[in-house]
């Protein structure tokens, strides 16, 4: 079986992993400033798209104290283990493709969280000068720890299946259990290489459509594998990738000879897992810290009144994510490598009014004129030198990008809805969210596209014209593509087609 599961991942990693999306990208990490300034939309973010990152939630020094802890106790573990004083169970987890031999190359430890570097560094962890207020706002000081271990890859240790460390509940087979978000979080205690091992997400599948989806046919679950998009942590020492437990994700294999550690704790606001005996469920965790800690143990407060991020209003949330979700607008995003979507260089501040005035000229082109289906975007309202990139396209000109819009939908047989519009004043920017759906013109015929969603970020000039328009949607252009194939809607794969606009917009109410 061990031998199956690594061929598997072999496969995984050489045909489906990122193979229709543009191969695997980075992991969109946040410094760790901007999750202070705005822990309300990067945790809309963190349950929206189920992974995201911060830099330095731990510090070099509590990183590096931890990693010689973990590297001794991790031989004593083994002798323990080795010479029966101990079973495994009580010392460490059964992980995906671990390797040969009792240990393998790849182990699941659990720590002790009593021990003082352990509970130093999740007070360290829960603290306002590192993820606190992201805790508060994701999960509460009440969340209790599920999960306290760590993860080591030596040299050798395999690449892993893609798997999800908890299934989604309520589930086909388990209809009356339920169950809060656990939100796991991977804390390096080195810098990672490439040849380490990163860890691999597969974002949006921590949903039970996409689990549906996984657990059929393996010829449907491949398929749902190449058209998802892919990322990787790519950390540094002292940050963290965080991920909802139910999302697809598989640990590259260490082609290093250097071992890899990941501290990481589980937290969630539910305390009990639903189903007997940690079925299906997270449960690295020594028997004796098993239920007993919660964040609040470890430093963790209520949030204050005033200026409370929970407070934010949806819109205030939104436009935060869109910051996050958006290439160009680098709220709370921070690249390793500049994106070629970057932004055009920031324009003078403009007015609320002035911004008002370009979303009312940005409304009426979408909703009176329906540029979207037809390329009537008018001229006037465009920057020269203007670029529209989305999923599919990246052109520069009004010309260019109005020309390939008008011969692509057949407006006749396709319906565009906009579903909300405002303004961002501190990116001099709209923010628009819509609905979309039609019939194109291929090359062999038309075809129709599946019903989707997406949103739109319209950077504005001085002059309050476009001067570009990043769009992005809640399916990957691969996939876009493949709901127009005969038969692509029978296979039940791939993200639900999106409701109508008036169920979306009666659910917002």
């Amino acid at each position: 079986a061990a031998l199956n599961a690594e061929r598997l991942a072999r496969k995984e990693a050489a045909e489906l992993v990122g193979a229709k999306t543009g191969g695997v990208k980075p992991l969109l990490v946040c410094p760790l400033s901007k999750s202070h300034e705005k822990p309300a939309p990067l945790a809309e973010l963190m349950r929206s798209q189920g992974c995201v990152g911060v830099r330095s939630a731990l510090s070099d020094d509590t990183a590096e104290e931890v990693l010689a802890y973990i590297n001794a106790l991790s031989d004593q573990a083994k002798a323990e283990v080795t010479e029966g004083r101990v079973d495994f169970g009580a010392r460490f987890g059964g992980v995906n493709c671990r390797g040969r031999g009792v240990f393998g190359a790849r182990q699941d430890l659990w720590l002790p969280v009593e021990a003082v570097p352990v509970a130093k560094a999740l007070r360290e962890v829960a603290s306002e000068e590192r993820l606190g207020p992201l805790l508060r706002e994701l999960v509460g000081p009440g969340a209790l720890l599920h999960e306290v271990s760590c993860l080591v890859s030596d040299p050798g240790a395999p690449r892993q299946c893609v798997h999800a460390d908890t299934i989604v509940l309520p589930s086909p087979q388990f209809p009356n259990a339920s169950m809060e978000p656990l939100y796991t979080f991977f804390v390096a205690l080195q810098d990672v290489e490439d040849d380490m091992g990163h860890t691999v997400f597969l974002p949006r599948t921590h949903t039970p459509r996409a689990h549906e989806i996984w657990n059929g046919p393996q010829r449907q679950k491949e398929m749902f594998i190449s058209v998802n998009d892919a990322t990787q942590s790519n950390l540094d020492l002292g940050d963290v990738a965080i991920f909802d437990s139910r999302l697809l994700h598989c640990g590259r294999e260490n082609s290093s000879d250097k071992r890899r550690v990941l501290f990481y704790f589980t937290v969630s606001a539910q305390h009990d897992w639903p189903l007997p005996n940690g079925k299906h469920g997270s449960n690295s965790i020594r028997a004796e810290d098993r239920g007993k800690w919660t964040l609040r143990d470890f430093g963790l407060d209520e949030a204050v009144a005033e200026g409370d991020p929970a407070s934010k209003s949806r819109r205030d949330v939104l436009a935060g994510v869109a910051a996050a979700m958006l290439g160009g607008a680098r709220e709370l995003a921070e690249p390793r490598a500049a994106s070629a979507a970057a932004a055009p260089t920031a324009a003078a501040q403009l007015s609320v009014l002035e911004l008002e005035a370009a979303k009312a000229n940005i409304v009426d082109a979408l909703v009176e004129r329906q540029y979207y289906l037809t390329g009537d975007l008018p001229k006037e309202l465009v920057a020269p030198g203007a670029h529209f990139i989305d999923p599919t396209t990246d052109v520069v000109g009004w010309e260019k990008y109005t020309s390939a819009v008008a011969s692509l939908f057949d407006p006749a047989a396709s319906k565009f809805d906009l579903l909300d519009a405002y303004v961002v004043p501190e990116q001099n920017a709209v923010f628009a969210e819509w609905r979309l759906e039609g019939e194109i013109r291929l090359p062999w015929g038309r075809a129709r596209i599946q019903p989707y969603l997406g949103t739109t970020l319209y950077s504005i000039d001085e002059q309050g014209r476009i001067a570009r328009q990043f769009e992005e949607w809640n399916i990957s252009g691969a996939e876009a593509f493949l709901s127009c194939l005969p038969g692509w809607d029978r296979l039940g794969i791939g993200t639900p087609p999106a409701p109508p606009a008036e169920d979306i917009l009666a659910a917002r109410a």
